[in-house]
């Protein structure tokens, strides 16, 4: 395993997601995207939405993975309706480890690209699955995901 680099507690942060911008003077830590480029200088966490689609991605979801996404009884996807977002199925292992293929595969380039930690979001989309997934599916991946990370040295 790479070494693991931790920020200075209590070190001032900017949480920059959907779009990256200069930080503010003082700042030490930043959140972005995983499409961003890191900030020169400070620590930086790569954003992942990892229990749900960015409305950007549906169609990499619904068209190269629709097996991936979460369906209701009609067949339906199912939606986040606060952020209009596809949830991702995490209901079985085969499907987790499909899904941390994709995921840690995103996270797993951010480590090379510069960044220092992974925030995998969305770890409570079970609570918005019309009870379909459960809090021990999501935990199930997620440990995934941070295994992986942690192997990268995230």
């Amino acid at each position: 395993m790479q070494g693991r680099r931790l920020p200075e507690a209590n070190a001032p942060f900017d949480y920059q997601i959907g779009g990256d911008y200069p930080p503010p003077s003082g700042v030490m830590v930043v959140s972005r995207d995983r499409e961003s480029a890191p900030a020169p200088n400070l620590y930086n966490i790569c954003y992942v939405n990892g229990f749900q689609a960015q409305p950007s991605e549906e169609s990499f979801w619904l068209d190269d993975h629709p097996d991936l996404v979460l369906r209701d009884s009609t067949g339906d996807p199912v939606i986040d309706p606060d952020w209009d977002e596809l949830l991702l199925d995490t209901s079985t292992p085969e499907k987790r480890g499909n899904l941390a293929a994709i995921g840690g595969g995103w996270i797993a380039v951010s480590r090379p690209d510069g960044f220092d930690a992974a925030e995998t979001d969305n770890l409570d989309s079970y609570t918005r699955s019309q009870g379909l997934l459960s809090e021990d599916n999501n935990v199930a991946f997620m440990r995934m995901l941070s295994d992986g990370a942690h192997a990268e040295g995230l």
